[in-house]
């Protein structure tokens, strides 16, 4: 969706919720979130009602309000705003939202409420009255309430106590008030949280800092399990993040998916804060989320380099460490073609190069079945082997041909008809793989658990054919070993003319004629006569022929 425009939106904009469900629920995704209560808002015209700290709109329909992407709205000047059936339920148990996102879009959709309630005539006089002047940081609304009554500052309205309230809006002067009228600062609501958790949500770094100093419990933890640390490495509040790690805050602390703090920050890129955290003297590195992850195999997941160098020099020992199904931050780097990552490990951390998971495969192993060329470049120049096996007795070379990434089925490059040349381009670098194995010594003739050969197992026949050409050429001669070098640093280049390109000028087809004398094959048949000269290696082109061998000649016009 990048190629969309994202539209600015201001309170009270007019506004309409896109019409495509499917792409306003990906597009939630860390913006809130989504639930099937939302399906009502699709297409329908609200108005904006808040805007919160990370930019994301709530839009109110009626006293119905939810937090969209801007990128799910448009402008709808002068349109009336549809009214939505109220649903009462500002918790923060969201059905695809996360457990770092939703405390603070829960605030946000209740403060909005709030808003959308104080317009209206005839509401209800109650706790309501300070929660929604703590909302607009009134002061002198709160003032007169607590003059009235004093019990005011600890009553609670929608799951809400002023103070929390106030706190999340960024509201100093009435969370002072409130405090110095008696708020208890470690109150907590239904879902476990305080004025210091919603503080820190809301990105209002002073504030938190000033509850610390009052007293706050720095230990505190959502119903998530979402600690303070959490919180402050997630959104990137590192002032209060040291704060609460110099008064005691846990940093091996675990929310309800196994995730400790470091694990919010190295998810963030937030440098400062992976810094931090592995700067306290208590930080465990072997710690594991719900998906078995380390910091620095999560740090491997994530393509986080400062993370992996870092943790690294924290704690060298756990670069070896396999998560439950085998896998090593190695083997988790190289599946997902994070090099840099890969060559950390190696070089920094010494890494096992053939280390082994469950089933017996390598790092190389996995590259090499995803086509990554890069990572297993890497991987072979730090003496990865190329003929390990695995239990079904697959080499690094049977993988690289049998493998196949599954992003023709990406419902994103279907969108953009881009299948056939996402196809092509994995082939090239498939092949190219191949060709720097079989350079390395892979053996072609090797034979597997099933008695096949690497070439008998390939899943694509153009990948086959050009295979097949290059390890024919490559079979060993009575050559000097250095020329063999060199010829195989010739074949690789002539291996990529080989391969079946989209054509160089009109992209649609594929290349199916050859220039001469170079040889190159970048044109299809059809645009070959329009070139003079070679786009690959610029030479002049004295004549085209088709993959048969025979001339292609330009056909005369006979209409007169």
């Amino acid at each position: 969706w990048a190629l969309s425009k994202v539209d600015t939106f201001k309170v009270n904009d007019i506004v309409r919720v896109l019409g495509d469900k499917k792409r306003v629920e990906l597009m939630q995704k860390n913006h809130g979130g989504w639930d099937e209560e939302m399906d009502k808002a699709i297409n329908k015209v609200g108005r904006v009602v808040k805007i919160d700290s990370d930019g994301d709109a709530a839009v109110a329909f009626g006293q119905q309000t939810w937090v969209f992407n801007p990128a799910c709205l448009r402008p709808a000047p002068g349109v009336n705003t549809d009214t939505l059936e109220v649903q009462e339920d500002f918790s923060t148990s969201r059905s695809s939202g996360t457990a770092a996102d939703d405390m603070s879009d829960g605030l946000t959709r209740m403060i909005a409420h709030l808003l959308v309630l104080d317009a209206l005539a005839g509401r209800a006089v109650g706790p309501e009255q300070i929660v929604t002047a703590a909302a607009k940081g009134n002061v002198s609304v709160v003032k007169s309430l607590l003059e009235k009554n004093k019990d005011l500052a600890n009553c609670t309205f929608k799951n809400l106590t002023p103070l929390m309230i106030a706190a999340h809006e960024g509201h100093e002067e009435v969370v002072k008030l409130l405090v110095n009228n008696g708020a208890k600062i470690n109150a907590e609501n239904a879902e476990k949280s305080t004025a210091l958790l919603t503080a820190i949500a809301g990105k209002e770094e002073t504030i938190a800092t000033y509850l610390v100093q009052k007293g706050a419990n720095v230990n505190a933890a959502n119903r998530h399990g979402r600690s303070t640390a959490h919180t402050a490495a997630y959104e990137g509040m590192n002032n209060i993040l040291k704060v609460v790690l110099e008064k005691g805050c846990n940093p091996n602390v675990q929310d309800a998916d196994g995730d400790t703090p470091l694990h919010d920050a190295i998810l963030k890129r937030n440098d400062r804060g992976v810094n931090l955290l592995l700067s306290h003297p208590n930080l465990d590195a072997k710690v594991t989320n719900q998906g078995g992850f380390t910091t620095l195999q999560w740090a491997a997941l994530k393509g986080n380099e400062f993370a992996t160098e870092r943790i690294l020099s924290k704690a060298p020992a756990v670069v070896d460490v396999k998560k439950t199904d085998g896998h090593s931050a190695l083997h988790i780097a190289a599946i997902n073609n994070h090099s840099q990552i890969a060559s950390l490990l190696i070089l920094k951390g010494k890494a096992t190069i053939d280390i082994k998971n469950q089933e017996n495969l390598t790092p190389l192993h996995l590259a090499a079945h995803q086509g990554y060329l890069e990572t297993v470049q890497v991987l072979l120049q730090n003496g990865a082997s190329v003929t390990v096996t695995d239990q079904d007795g697959d080499t690094p070379l049977h993988v690289a041909l049998m493998g196949h990434r599954g992003g023709a089925g990406d419902p994103l490059l279907q969108l953009f008809g881009l299948t056939m040349r996402a196809n092509v381009q994995e082939d090239n670098e498939r092949c190219k793989v191949a060709g720097k194995l079989i350079e390395k010594g892979a053996n072609p003739q090797a034979r597997n658990n099933r008695n096949k050969t690497p070439l008998e197992v390939c899943r694509s026949e153009r990948v086959k054919e050009a295979v097949s050409n290059f390890a024919a050429k490559m079979r060993p001669s009575r050559r000097p070993q250095a020329a063999q070098r060199t010829l195989g640093e010739q074949l690789l280049a002539d291996l990529f003319s080989e391969l079946p390109l989209p054509c160089a000028l009109c992209k649609e087809r594929l290349s199916d004629a050859r220039f001469l004398p170079c040889r190159h094959k970048v044109s299809c048949r059809t645009c070959c006569l329009k070139f003079r000269c070679c786009p690959m290696c610029k030479q002049d082109v004295a004549r085209c022929v088709g993959m048969d061998g025979r001339q292609i000649v330009e056909v005369p016009c006979h209409v007169q």
